[in-house]
């Protein structure tokens, strides 16, 4: 596992500054995934659920013990039409909490937390009631349900 790992409930509500200006462009409100779960996307770090302002993880220098580090504050933009952000940001799609179902149907708790790499945004594995699940055997998180291999 890599040495710099972090977890969403650890990062969510982390203050979000631009390394440029040192600004402070908001909080991390919602984590915003790829659609096999393997890879974050992006975060909203500000606005709310009908225009949420978004920073694209290409965007992230560093993720630290007090804040996120940024390249600029110029890089926040809004949520784009095209994107699954809104179904992050307005909750329909959990993290924390989803239920988690394998391939077989079957009912396998929820998740607990999700670890990834601080460095690349790259999901490490999910924790659920029933312990880890390494990312290898992640197939897809939607509106009900993070889906795992049987």
């Amino acid at each position: 596992m890599s040495e710099n790992t972090s977890s969403v409930s650890e990062i969510m509500g982390r203050k979000v500054i631009s390394v440029t200006g040192g600004e402070d462009v908001g909080e991390i409100k919602a984590v915003v995934l790829d659609r096999g779960a393997n890879r974050i996307e992006r975060f909203q770090v500000g606005g709310r659920k009908r225009s949420p302002e978004m920073i694209d993880w290409e965007q992230v220098e560093s993720i630290g013990s007090d804040a996120v580090m940024i390249t600029a504050a110029e890089d926040v933009h809004e949520s784009r039409k095209d994107e699954p952000d809104e179904l992050y940001v307005r909750g329909d799609i959990e993290i924390i909490g989803a239920a988690v179902l394998d391939t077989a149907g079957f009912e396998r708790g929820s998740v607990t937390d999700l670890h990834f790499d601080a460095d690349s945004g790259a999901v490490l594995a999910a924790m659920t009631d029933d312990g880890r699940v390494a990312v290898e055997h992640l197939r897809s998180l939607g509106t009900y349900a993070l889906v795992i291999d049987a």
